[in-house]
């Protein structure tokens, strides 16, 4: 277990690929009949592709995955906490506009909490480590 936190530290490079995997779902996605189009507005299909929608969740990943990575990759605990600080803000925005979002959000929602959880994950293995350390530093 400690072995796949060490990795997800030392190893960033499980982010872009996580972007990239998350870039193509929501490209793919934007194919996808919308519902709340179809019933609460009551458009029938076809419906337009989402060109506007799926820029901004584009933009967002490629945005966040910048500064987890930047973070991340960092020996820092301060910067590894603030990247879970930045996940969460992300996180939230996601959270907030997935009321009436057609498919593509959600894919957004949902990649930026498995990042998160990973993060937070890792933020609180390590932080466990650096006090687990400083302790026995100073009990010898």
């Amino acid at each position: 277990m400690v072995q796949i936190f060490r990795w997800l530290k030392k190893e960033a490079y499980w982010l872009p690929l996580s972007a990239a995997i998350a870039i193509v779902a929501v490209v793919l996605s934007g194919f996808s009949p919308n519902p709340y189009l179809e019933h609460v507005r009551q458009m029938p299909p076809p419906h337009p592709y989402p060109v506007e929608l799926v820029t901004w969740v584009i933009g967002f990943i490629v945005i966040h995955t910048g500064f987890s990575y930047f973070l991340l990759t960092s020996k820092s605990v301060i910067l590894f906490g603030v990247a879970v600080i930045v996940g969460a803000g992300f996180l939230a925005m996601a959270a907030f506009g997935n009321m009436h979002s057609s498919l593509p959000w959600l894919i957004f929602f949902i990649w930026i909490f498995i990042v998160f959880i990973s993060a937070s994950l890792s933020f609180l293995v390590m932080l466990y480590r650096r006090c687990r350390s400083l302790v026995l530093k100073y009990k010898r």
